[in-house]
């Protein structure tokens, strides 16, 4: 049954049936933005790796490139610092045109059908619901509508949604592919957007109160069919799956607040009993032991990890939760802490080594990244109550910019140790994984993990007894 199921998910994510062709992919730029131009997808949801392909801008603008498909993709075009989506087919032969001043309003796809069709069609979807002022509407009506009123907003827009995809695929023949496609898109973005919405709404209102998961809008998803594993390869569906398992983790009596492991467990529990056995199954279990991974909680949940890989080896997934396990299992806590020299505010380089016998509190962040910023009154907070104490606040900053680096550490007056990496591909955050900001991590007096994914400034007590836990532990010398 497992071989057979296994063999069921690779058919869905790989679609390995299908003989790969060439695809002949020209163009011409006006106003180029840069030297050269790039085509990716990914390889499934819960890959990090991308198929790439790029060629170089000529001095009249013209760029041209050939590569193997085997199925039918939404890629992403990419010049400078834009990018549109396309969607390819084995064997296509299209042109693109674009003003790389007016990116999005006149890129052009002609070409043989049906990817110059649906590329088309992409194109004018982003225009009319993915661009800002959609995104603004959007957001205005996560904070101003309450349950019932956003329920009613959200289908309204899903139903004018595919109403626009009906009406243009009528006027220009679109494939069967990328109406399936759109269908799934359409169906669990919607359906993510309302299981979501009790969180977002609470937090753009900053409303106190706990967070509901049993909402008009949760109700109502919970009462559609949860699974379609026809739809494994949508990103959205993923999104999705995640968002159903994760709400009904947070409303289960036995999660301790910030009790990261509880809530796994509980998510690798309740994955059983709301999705069947099969390749929805299959996808949301990897999504979550990478989170897991991601986490620092290798150690807690090994077993399940190992299990995992066995089910899956040899398939995508597997694959996919295997590469961010042989990173993270070097970080997971008890492991030593990756050393690193950075320089500080004079130049003068720090390294991890200059606190041994101490604590040391990293945290990640940059000038412009507006979580980051909004954590600081409480990181003040919490160095004035250690002060005196053996413990080192460390703040590493990513930006690309030294200046905008020290003008954002003057504005948000930061005290402590304060080091600059200089981008996320610096050797430090990626020695660290980091892959987004502000992460926090807390390391013990013998250069040890404590918490790879500690706690925030905000969360207060879960934070304070977080250090105050790795303080009580006696240093009886050694070195990092």
């Amino acid at each position: 049954m497992i071989k057979l199921r296994l063999l069921f998910s690779l058919l869905l994510i790989t679609g390995f049936w299908a003989q790969a062709q060439e695809v002949n992919f020209s163009g011409k730029i006006t106003h180029p933005a840069g030297e050269l131009v790039r085509i990716s997808w990914g390889i499934n949801p819960l890959s990090e790796d991308r198929v790439s392909h790029e060629a170089k801008v000529g001095e009249d603008g013209s760029f041209q490139m050939k590569f193997a498909l085997d199925k039918p993709h939404e890629v992403v075009f990419r010049h400078g610092e834009e990018s549109s989506t396309i969607f390819l087919h084995p064997g296509d032969v299209l042109k693109l045109s674009v003003d790389a001043e007016k990116f999005d309003e006149t890129l052009k796809v002609t070409g043989t059908t049906p990817g110059a069709n649906d590329s088309r069609f992409l194109a004018a979807w982003f225009l009319r619901f993915q661009d800002m002022p959609a995104q603004q509407t959007y957001y205005q009506k996560l904070k101003d509508l309450e349950g019932e009123a956003f329920l009613e907003w959200r289908n309204g827009l899903w139903k004018k949604q595919t109403a626009y995809l009906d009406s243009f695929a009528r006027k220009t023949p679109l494939s069967a592919d990328l109406k399936k496609y759109m269908a799934f898109r359409l169906d669990f973005s919607r359906r993510g957007d309302l299981l979501v919405y009790p969180g977002y709404h609470h937090y753009l209102n900053k409303l106190e109160t706990d967070v509901p998961t049993d909402g008009p809008t949760i109700k109502y998803v919970m009462g559609l069919p949860l699974t379609e594993d026809k739809a494994v390869g949508s990103s959205e569906y993923l999104d999705y799956l995640n968002s159903l398992v994760s709400i009904a983790s947070q409303s289960t009596e036995s999660v301790e607040e910030n009790d990261n492991q509880s809530y796994f467990r509980n998510k690798l529990a309740n994955i059983q009993t709301l999705i069947p056995e099969g390749p929805s199954r299959d996808l949301v279990t990897g999504q979550v032991l990478k989170d897991i991974c991601e986490d620092g909680a290798i150690k807690a949940f090994d077993s399940q990890i190992q299990a995992y890989l066995e089910q899956q080896k040899g398939s995508s997934y597997g694959e996919s939760v295997k590469k961010i396990y042989s990173v993270m299992e070097k970080l997971s806590d008890g492991n030593p802490a990756p050393a690193f020299t950075l320089k500080d505010l004079t130049g003068q380089e720090v390294s991890l080594y200059d606190f041994k016998g101490k604590v040391v509190y990293l945290d990640f962040w940059a000038s412009w990244c507006g979580p980051c910023r909004a954590e600081m009154p409480a990181s003040h907070e919490l160095q004035k109550q250690f002060e005196g104490e053996e413990v080192v606040f460390i703040y590493v900053s990513i930006d690309d910019s030294e200046a905008a680096w020290r003008k954002g550490m003057e504005e948000l007056e930061l005290t402590g140790t304060l080091l600059l990496a200089q981008s996320w591909e610096h050797e430090m955050p990626l020695a660290y994984h980091i892959q987004s900001i502000p992460h926090y991590v807390l390391i013990d007096r013998y250069g040890k993990l404590v918490a790879y994914n500690a706690a925030r400034p905000s969360s207060g007590d879960v934070v304070v007894k977080q250090i105050q836990d790795a303080l009580s532990k006696p240093y009886k010398g050694g070195v990092r």
